[in-house]
């Protein structure tokens, strides 16, 4: 009997503790909405205030809301969306860069990555087309599909000689095993490119929007080509697709006029 009554005691304390957690969305704090997790503490950046036009943005590593202090660890999907930035200074604090986070600022010529972030979503930069330059911390472990396409300013992609899981090799983005092409820049110059023959994969929209790329040597060592890897490549009128290759994505060369 004292056994089930402690159980029940327990339960109804983990019941309480779980009330007790709550989060609140659209809380606007200077320029920046947030939604905040009151049980952890972290707040994501949301949105922005549309009303005012920003150009520069420095993302707070603390907010206080209700008497309590957040760490911003996150900037949430499609955030920053269609906003006129031409720079963000980001914090130390923030781990992840949501998918499509900065679609479509096609102003914004300059960001620093800090250390802190471990993931860079799916399309995160996508046409960010003023973007020059972008640097890859060594604490990056995850970047999605297209996170920098189509910035068609953007010529070659920075990384860490210290990042564990990527490499950069004339400005094109590697895994670290070079096994894997993940993107390469679609502003970067010249109409040819060979792929070193230790790659056995082309990632999904590795090369979409490279509109300069007329030809492009594929090695026999490669066995898959992903989703929309050469998607949108108007210029490219010569690929050899080897024997070795086995598997084709969906759209991998769609829109190659």
């Amino acid at each position: 009997m004292k056994t089930l009554k402690l159980l029940t005691a327990t339960m109804l304390l983990l019941v309480a503790m779980a009330a007790g957690a709550e989060t609140i969305s659209d809380v606007t704090i200077g320029n920046l909405v947030y939604s905040l997790d009151t049980d952890t503490k972290v707040a994501t950046v949301t949105g922005y205030d549309i009303s005012n036009k920003l150009t520069d943005v420095v993302i707070p590593n603390t907010i206080e809301y209700g008497g309590g202090n957040y760490s911003v660890t996150t900037i949430g999907k499609e955030a920053f969306g269609g906003c006129s930035l031409a720079s963000i200074d980001i914090p130390n604090s923030v781990t992840t860069i949501g998918e499509l986070a900065f679609f479509h600022c096609s102003s914004l010529a300059s960001v620093n990555i800090p250390n802190s972030v471990t993931t860079i979503g799916e399309e995160a930069f996508w046409w960010c087309t003023s973007l020059a330059s972008i640097y890859i911390p060594n604490s990056v472990t995850t970047i999605g599909a297209g996170a920098f396409a189509p910035c068609h300013s953007l010529a070659s992609i920075g990384v860490a000689s210290d990042n564990p899981n990527y490499i950069g090799i004339d400005g094109v983005l590697f895994n670290k095993d070079k096994t894997t092409i993940v993107a390469y820049p679609t502003g970067k110059d010249g109409s040819e490119y060979t792929i070193p023959n230790s790659v056995t994969t082309i990632g999904e929209s590795a090369f979409s929007w490279c509109t300069s790329l007329a030809s492009v040597n594929i090695p026999n060592s490669v066995t898959t080509i992903g989703k929309g890897a050469f998607k949108v490549c108007e210029s490219l009128t010569s690929v050899n697709i080897p024997n070795t290759v086995t598997t084709i994505g969906n759209e991998a060369f769609s829109y190659c006029i």
